[in-house]
């Protein structure tokens, strides 16, 4: 991970520390914030789409029917113009684009919603959701073309993540900056190591962009609880065996 990249998500994460005492931003998060964070830092996207009105609500209507929810989508991005606080969290990730006032105000609320989209198609994507149902669905191009350049960006960054979730150097900011106790220090080593791990198993998930990756994952899942672990030749064999069915059918 670029230093930029690594040094504005430790900084949103200080960020996070200082402002909620409680921690329940962190608690709240899952895998799906993981990805909107890679897309807001990432240095360019890896599938092009403009900015539309249309996004908005198709954004907005996707989380309120999905069942992955994103803290950083709900507590900074979501919004209609002038209503969105996008600025801060693109402001604490070192990522907001030029402008003053109003407009800049703006090109970060337009920025966290295409971000926002991205994550979501790579959600969908690491989920099993055909290309063409995407593409259909969030009305983007060539996904197949840029995927794997894209995923291999993003799984790259992600494991760079993992590894800042682990930095000791949180708990010396919540010691002498915020004058945290020895509970909250503890609680706050939990969720970041849980956000350690939810950058890993993301990485296994979207892996595998295909229909069988949800399935790969929970059959790891279960491997390590029984001390066992699934073979990745056997994974390799039922994906290729899946595809010679469809390309039967």
């Amino acid at each position: 991970m670029d230093l930029p990249i690594a040094a504005g998500l430790a900084n949103l994460l200080r960020d996070i520390l200082s402002i909620d005492e409680d921690d329940a931003i962190l608690g709240r998060m899952e895998m799906i914030d993981l990805l909107v964070l890679t897309e807001l830092l990432a240095g360019r996207p890896g599938l092009p789409k403009r900015f539309s009105k249309e996004i908005v609500g198709q954004v907005d209507g996707w989380f309120e029917q999905a069942d992955a929810k994103s803290q950083v989508f709900l507590e900074w991005i979501r919004g209609q113009e002038g209503f969105s606080k996008a600025d801060e969290v693109l402001g604490s990730l070192g990522m907001a684009p030029a402008g003053n006032g109003k407009s800049g105000a703006e090109k970060c609320r337009q920025t966290g919603y295409l971000a926002t989209l991205r994550a979501i198609v790579m959600w969908q994507r690491a989920h099993g959701i055909p290309v063409a149902d995407v593409q259909r669905r969030w009305k983007v191009k060539d996904v197949a073309e840029v995927e794997e350049s894209w995923r291999d960006d993003r799984l790259f960054m992600l494991a760079g993540m993992s590894r800042i979730f682990e930095l000791r150097c949180f708990y010396y900011h919540l010691k002498e900056e915020c004058g945290a106790d020895d509970e909250r220090i503890h609680r706050v080593k939990r969720q970041l190591q849980r956000m350690a791990s939810m950058a890993r198993q993301l990485m296994a998930l979207i892996g595998w962009c295909s229909p069988l990756g949800p399935l790969f994952l929970r059959l790891r899942r279960s491997a390590i609880v029984q001390q066992r672990i699934a073979g990745e030749a056997t994974m390799q064999e039922s994906l290729r065996t899946m595809e010679c069915t469809c390309a039967a059918n």
